[in-house]
């Protein structure tokens, strides 16, 4: 998937490392390139943010089903169990990390519309101190490789 590919490399300059690992075969979705080039850039500015300097980063673009599957996985500071109900909600931001980190708390609302509106959806599973793993999926494009 493209989009992935662009925002891995757009901020590739990270101190960590974002690794890339994508499926031997092409997945097209239907979606307006800019707008999910959004959301992915959005998913990894905050695991960037989030966790510790120099950490590392992965992003796995999967078919699955007649899915594409992009998961934007950290190691760090991890999510409260109580906060994930309201992840996506227009300016929430979890208490415990929102004074050390900058933030309106609308990137992940957004990001949660644009996939939405795509025919999509933003998943979430994290643990406290683990990290965490945003997980945007949407319909394949009958093009795409079978």
């Amino acid at each position: 998937m493209a989009a992935a590919r662009s925002a891995v490399e757009y901020l590739g300059a990270s101190d960590g490392a974002i690794h890339l690992d994508e499926p031997g075969e092409t997945l097209l979705v239907y979606a307006d390139q800019h707008r999910l080039s959004q959301v992915l850039t959005n998913l990894l500015t905050n695991a960037i943010k989030y966790s510790p300097e120099g950490a590392d980063v992965t992003v796995r673009v999967a078919r699955h089903g007649d899915e594409a599957h992009v998961t934007v996985a950290d190691r760090g500071v991890g999510i409260p169990p109580e906060a994930l109900p309201y992840l996506f909600d227009r300016f929430y931001r979890v208490t415990a990390t929102a004074r050390d980190v900058q933030g309106l708390g609308l990137g992940l609302c957004i990001s949660h519309r644009i996939v939405e509106a795509h025919g999509g959806s933003i998943d979430v599973v994290s643990e406290p101190g683990l990290g965490s793993s945003f997980t945007v999926t949407l319909p394949l494009n009958d093009a795409s490789s079978k």
